[in-house]
């Protein structure tokens, strides 16, 4: 199966998002759903009008595309990305949380209280 059998685009269809060809389901959700480690039986079963063997077509294209090493490589990188988006999310969801909070208002109130060098 080559690409213009498997994957196609148009401007009409998710404002020209590669999907697989004849169907409105994009590409990236394959490889979304095999990152949060859904199985592929499970990503077929969520979107039906995808066959088996475009999913693995996609696949087996994708790692001939990309050497093992380079594929690790980005793997590691986006769970560095994502990891530190999670990090710097709950940093802000805490200050947030601080700041909205009357529990933490005393340390506003009694500045003098607590000093560097205590």
């Amino acid at each position: 199966m080559n690409v213009a059998e498997l994957i196609t685009t148009d401007p009409d269809i998710l404002s020209g998002q590669p999907v697989f060809a004849g169907t409105r389901v994009p590409v990236e959700t394959l490889f979304d759903h095999l990152e949060a480690g859904i199985p592929v039986d499970e990503f077929l079963d969520d979107f039906p009008t995808v066959t088996r063997v475009q999913a693995m077509a996609l696949l087996d294209m994708a790692a001939k595309l990309f050497p093992a090493d380079k594929a690790e490589e980005i793997s590691d990188f986006t769970d560095f990305v994502s990891k530190r988006y999670e990090e710097q999310q709950l940093t802000q969801g805490i200050q947030q949380l601080a700041a909205e909070s009357q529990a933490f208002a005393f340390l506003h109130d009694e500045k003098d209280l607590y000093t560097e060098t205590d």
